[in-house]
């Protein structure tokens, strides 16, 4: 072999040995390795001030509080329907809850006086690479002011920027937590953000806080009767046995009487009751007014503060400029990031899990707590337990927009803000998270790109979860029936019971993280 061959075929075969290095070398270029920021949506423990009573999440569950008590209540109830006088059974209901937060309720301007406290976020870990979703960690007092805590969440950015050396975080925002993120963006920018997720956002409203704060509480007897068909429970479980009875008391006229007088109940107690039962419980606390939507803000200030608008006048000031700067106008300042700014989003929504029955309003298509159009920045559903019509479908295959219908005709997210970036999980509730989620999660964040619902075949737009194996598979059909587990009625009303109380306090209480 001639040398001058051999050469040339010492550097061929040195440029093969180097191919993968050289795509090695590739592949990290694409390839983003931020730390991962994540708000959590819930409270984390709220401690006394010498931090040694946990105050929050209660240590005794409001349900069984209220069902501890129901003996005292009675007679209350008796006593104001025997002589009209409806005070008696609401000032009871406000003895019996009122004692429950106390140690949680804010001033007059929105601020801790007892001190009353979340334990401080702990310091950020010393780690370059290979970050991971727990790393970083954020806790906060979700009571206070979104725009206080934004400014803590600015300072443990910049601390973890620089024990990382890196020049960015990807964050995460959870139901109450997207509220934070969004106020932080809307305050800071995006300048140290290079992805942000946001999961069963309330960043637009929360159709529940929208009802306790205005009032506009009314039971609808065909809405109860699809909760307790379709509802889940705590564990996950359906309320099949307690379904039975309630069909029992339909049929013999039973139910729509006992709905009728629980409205014509609450029209008679709410008006004196109300603005006081919400001012002691969660009335005063800035972080959750951040869950009114614009439409119902001004209603709700209203009745919570009646003629004591002036005595509140501070925590009216910080939740007012909240209202004005970041809920009226979040997309718009979202869309101005991705578009101007180059931020990457990915939003996640969940559904089929029905609201608490307690409005007209609860028959939208839910994951239990949140509303599916606005927390998916405005997909258009069907009904709770409903598809669309032939029309409509019909009308989205016309436009060219069928590609963005779910498989179960339940959800058109072709109508929201990011079509592309919007994906929507079944079957879980707001307060469930799917494992295998995270996995996409860091794929949306090591991506170079803005990643979309058509980048992984395995993880398209529309999945449903299977809370007994889970496990996520994409959606191909209309929903199919399921059966109902074996319990005693007894175990399935209590179930129910308890199930009902937390559905209506969950956006208030929690430690559920996005590892777990």
């Amino acid at each position: 072999m001639q040398p001058k061959f051999k050469r040339v075929l010492a550097m061929l075969l040195s440029l093969l040995c180097l191919l993968p290095v050289f795509a090695l070398a590739a592949q990290a270029a694409n390839t983003l390795d931020y730390p991962v920021v994540y708000v959590a949506g819930k409270f984390t423990y709220i401690y006394n001030k010498k931090n040694t009573e946990r105050l929050y999440p209660l240590k005794t569950p409001l349900s069984t509080t209220i069902m501890n008590n129901r003996s005292e209540l009675i007679s209350a109830y008796n006593a104001s329907a025997n002589s009209g006088d409806w005070t008696i059974f609401g000032d009871k209901i406000y003895e019996i809850v009122e004692p429950e937060y106390r140690q949680l309720v804010l001033d007059t301007n929105g601020d801790i006086t007892n001190g009353s406290h979340v334990n401080a976020v702990a310091a950020p870990k010393n780690k370059t690479s290979n970050f991971a979703l727990e790393d970083y960690m954020f806790t906060y007092d979700s009571r206070l002011d979104p725009y206080e805590n934004a400014a803590l969440l600015n300072t443990y950015i910049k601390k973890v920027l620089q024990v990382t050396g890196k020049s960015k975080v990807n964050l995460i925002g959870r139901c109450l937590g997207t509220t934070l993120v969004s106020t932080y963006l809307t305050k800071y920018g995006c300048s140290k953000v290079a992805s942000a997720i946001f999961y069963a956002s309330a960043f637009n409203g929360v159709q529940m806080m929208d009802d306790f704060f205005t009032g506009n509480i009314e039971f609808e007897q065909n809405r109860i009767s699809y909760y307790i068909a379709h509802g889940m429970d705590t564990e996950g479980d359906t309320y099949d046995l307690i379904s039975n009875v309630w069909s029992i008391l339909n049929a013999l006229g039973l139910a729509g009487a006992g709905v009728n007088t629980a409205n014509e109940v609450w029209d008679r107690v709410a008006p004196d009751l109300l603005p006081k039962l919400v001012r002691a419980v969660f009335g005063t606390w800035p972080g959750h007014w951040a869950m009114i939507s614009a439409g119902a803000y001004q209603k709700a200030k209203n009745v919570v503060f009646g003629d004591c608008m002036s005595k509140y006048a501070g925590l009216i000031k910080k939740i007012d400029k909240y209202q004005k700067e970041v809920m009226s106008k979040w997309p718009d300042t979202l869309n101005k990031m991705v578009r101007e700014n180059g931020l990457r989003v990915a939003i996640f929504s969940k559904y089929n899990t029905p609201l608490a029955p307690l409005s007209s309003e609860s028959g939208q298509q839910a994951d239990g707590t949140v509303e599916l159009e606005t927390m998916s920045l405005g997909a258009k559903a069907a009904p709770i337990g409903e598809t669309f019509s032939a029309a409509y479908i019909q009308y989205l295959k016309n436009t060219g927009k069928s590609k963005y219908l779910s498989a179960d005709l339940m959800v058109d997210a072709s109508a929201c803000q990011y079509p592309d970036y919007t994906w929507f999980i079944r079957d879980v509730a707001h307060d469930a998270y799917p494992p295998e989620i995270n996995k996409l999660f860091m794929d949306i964040f090591h991506s170079s790109t803005q990643y979309t619902v058509f980048t992984d075949s395995k993880f398209p737009q529309f999945v449903s979860y299977n809370a007994n194996t889970q496990k996520i598979a994409k959606i191909t059909e209309p929903v199919a029936g399921t059966e109902a587990p074996g319990k005693n009625i007894l175990q399935i009303i209590a179930s129910f019971i308890t199930s009902f109380f937390a559905r209506l306090l969950s956006i208030f209480g929690g430690n559920r993280t996005a590892a777990t």
